[in-house]
């Protein structure tokens, strides 16, 4: 928890970077993580992130 808090504050004007980042660690945690689903991955390193509204997408409208 301690390292969310000090990543949201050190993007905290630029969320979209902090998708970007966490979204490698993602990746590399899909391949070692193979018993987790992708949305199980996704909560883990993406859900935290706050992003702005407009940039939320519902991958299911796509």
């Amino acid at each position: 928890m301690i390292f969310r808090r000090r990543l949201r504050a050190l993007y905290h004007r630029e969320p979209e970077k902090l998708t970007i980042f966490m979204s490698h660690f993602r990746d590399r945690a899909a391949a070692e993580l193979p018993h987790l689903t992708p949305e199980q991955i996704d909560a883990r390193f993406l859900g935290w992130i706050d992003r702005p509204s407009h940039q939320r997408s519902d991958r299911r409208s796509i």
